[in-house]
C-alpha cells in the first residue's frame, strides 16, 4: 500500500509515522520543511512513543512523484484561503482514496 500526506505539521507526521511504522510505504509532500525532512526523516514524539521514519518520496509538489498512490491523506489546517482542490489534483489516479484529517483552526 501507498500513501501519501500532504501536511507534514503535527496530525501528518503523526500519521505517517503510525502508518509507516505498520510497513505502509509513505511519500509526503512538504514544502517549508521540504530539505530538512529529505535529509533528516521525520521524529515524532507522542504518548504512543518516539518514532522516526524516512518517507519512500518527499516531494514539493504531488506533481513530482513517480507513482499515484492508493490513499492521499490531506492533513491541513482548517482555513479557507487553501486550494484543497489544487493540492490534490496532481496526486489522485483512477483508484485513490482521499482522506481528510483536520486539527482545526490556528
Amino acid at each position: 500500500m501507498n500513501v501519501l500526506i500532504i501536511g507534514t505539521g503535527a496530525i501528518g507526521s503523526f500519521y505517517g509515522s503510525m502508518l509507516a511504522k505498520a510497513g505502509v510505504a509513505v511519500s509526503v509532500v512538504a514544502r517549508t520543511d521540504f530539505e530538512y525532512i529529505r535529509h533528516h526523516g521525520i521524529h515524532v514524539q507522542s504518548k504512543l512513543g518516539n518514532y522516526h521514519f524516512m518517507p519512500r518520496q518527499v516531494v514539493r509538489d504531488a506533481a513530482d512523484l513517480t507513482e499515484k498512490p492508493d490513499y492521499v491523506l490531506l492533513c491541513i489546517k482548517v482555513v479557507e484561503q487553501v486550494d484543497r482542490p489544487s493540492l490534490l489534483r496532481d496526486a489522485l489516479g483512477q483508484d485513490t482514496a482521499i482522506v481528510l484529517i483536520s486539527n482545526g483552526i490556528g
